[in-house]
């Protein structure tokens, strides 16, 4: 199946990102950024728009000009998420600075909603961390939002700094 992807970012990180991984492809499907203009236009009229677009052409259109039918859809794909609790023997204002600081040694930023977005190799993740303070302790309810393998990689480097923390209590809710 051949398809046209059109990609809008909004900062050259974020297109990079997008070249990696077109390069990576590369080896496993046949990956081609077209040269030129690329454009999508939508009209009853085609016939006129592309004897005038032809008549626009140095040379032979047909050696330039690569028309495609194009029908929108979005790949069937589910965004994943996996969800942990941990009971940490701590007050909530410590855990919260200390999921501050993993947010941070995570590569994101912890929001005031306590949400942290990140950004890693393995693709971009969304941690949703839920507080509740229980006697001295803090149950720490985390879900790991996104798609392909940054939800276990994300999930397993939280494990990694909160399972110390909790001891034996962790585990799926």
């Amino acid at each position: 199946m051949k398809y046209l992807v059109v990609v809008s970012y909004d900062d050259d990180a974020e297109r990079k990102r997008v070249d990696y991984l077109l390069s990576k492809w590369a080896e496993r499907a046949g990956v081609e950024k077209p040269r030129g203009m690329t454009f999508i236009i939508e009209t009853d009229r085609d016939r006129e728009f592309f004897e005038e677009l032809f008549s626009k052409i140095e040379g032979n259109p047909a050696e330039k000009v690569r028309v495609f039918r194009v029908a929108e859809e979005w790949p069937e794909l589910r965004e994943r998420s996996v969800t942990r609790e941990y009971r940490i023997p701590e007050e909530e204002g410590f855990v919260r600075r200390f999921l501050t600081y993993l947010c941070s040694k995570l590569g994101g930023t912890f929001r005031l909603d306590e949400t942290c977005e990140v950004y890693t190799r393995k693709g971009r993740g969304t941690i949703k961390f839920d507080l509740t303070g229980v006697g001295a302790s803090t149950l720490v309810r985390v879900t790991v939002s996104g798609y392909g393998e940054v939800v276990d990689y994300l999930i397993s480097r939280i494990d990694e700094e909160l399972k110390p923390l909790a001891g034996d209590s962790h585990g799926a809710p």
